[in-house]
């Protein structure tokens, strides 16, 4: 039977999916790391297609940019969902 390894950025994918839009600053807080490093994983998910990310207009504060699961992620080469589940 194979092993299953869950990363802590699967953990932050699993929990955008199940809330399906939540802060930077919130999803930090909740899994009890940086704002920094939660700012990078959004922008890594976001260029592969499976996460979006929206910016406040008038509040530049950091970790107030809003993350949201995207419906129809990237598909891989075999047209299955890339998104592990």
């Amino acid at each position: 039977m194979p092993i299953k390894v869950i990363t802590e950025i699967d953990e932050f994918f699993r929990i955008i999916k199940e809330k399906e839009e939540i802060t930077i600053e919130e999803i930090s807080y909740l899994m009890e790391v940086e704002i920094d490093l939660a700012e990078r994983w959004a922008s890594a998910l976001n260029r592969a297609g499976f996460i979006s990310l929206h910016y406040p207009t008038f509040s530049p504060s950091k970790g107030k940019v809003r993350v949201r699961f995207v419906d129809d992620p990237p598909q891989n080469h075999y047209g299955r969902s890339a998104v592990l589940e």
